[in-house]
């Protein structure tokens, strides 16, 4: 089982549970503030908040497989593996952008409250 850290700045580092130590330091966006899963296809979502983009990681090869231009300084991301959606809350702009994880694509921008 591995671990996933953000590593500022611009990287996203694997490591072992039972044994800290780093496997692949992966280089991702500006300012990478979170990170989330896809359980079913083992691709990692890097939301680079100084980069205004999500950076999509090959969690098997270790490598950025696509960056997505999403809203003003994204700060949280969450996958629901079940409908292949990728959830991004962008702070500054006040939205969550919705990305289609097959196209690797925002497919939506819905405005929410501040700060989401």
């Amino acid at each position: 089982m591995t671990a996933l850290q953000v590593a500022w700045p611009g990287s996203v580092s694997r490591g072992a549970h039972v044994n800290p130590i780093v496997i692949a330091t992966i280089a991702v966006g500006d300012d990478p503030e979170e990170v989330a899963v896809d359980s079913a296809t083992g691709q990692v979502y890097a939301a680079n908040a100084e980069g205004d983009s999500v950076s999509v990681i090959d969690g098997a090869g270790d490598s950025v497989i696509a960056t997505i231009p999403v809203g003003d300084l994204p700060q949280a991301v969450a996958v629901n593996s079940t409908t292949s959606r990728v959830y991004v809350a962008n702070l500054n702009d006040s939205s969550i952008s919705v990305i289609d994880a097959m196209g690797n694509s925002v497919i939506d921008t819905v405005p929410v409250g501040v700060m989401p």
